[in-house]
C-alpha cells in the first residue's frame, strides 16, 4: 500500500513511511497513528510514530504524482509477514 524505507544509522533503525497518494487524508493518517502510539502505551510491541520538534508526526511531501504524507517510526525488530 505504501513505501517503506528502512534507515539506518551507525547506532539506530527507523522506517520512513511515504503514504500512497490520495489514499487517506491527514486526518485518517493521523488517527491511525494515534491508534499506534496509544497500543504502544499500553505496552503492546508496535513500530511507533516518532514527532518533530512541532510535535506533529505526519508531513506533506510534493511528489510528482500530487500531495503524499510522509512520517517516521521507531523501528520494530522482527520478521516481516509473508
Amino acid at each position: 500500500m505504501h513505501d517503506n524505507y528502512l534507515l539506518e544509522t551507525a547506532d539506530r533503525k527507523y522506517i520512513l513511511r511515504v503514504y500512497r497518494q490520495a489514499w487517506r487524508t491527514r486526518d485518517d493518517i493521523e488517527f491511525e497513528l494515534a491508534l499506534l502510539t496509544h497500543l504502544r502505551r499500553k505496552g503492546v510491541p508496535v513500530g511507533y510514530p516518532l514527532e518533530g520538534r512541532d510535535g506533529a508526526s505526519v508531513y506533506p511531501l510534493e511528489a510528482p504524482e500530487g500531495q503524499r504524507f510522509v512520517s517516521l517510526f521507531a523501528y520494530a525488530p522482527g520478521v516481516a509477514p509473508g
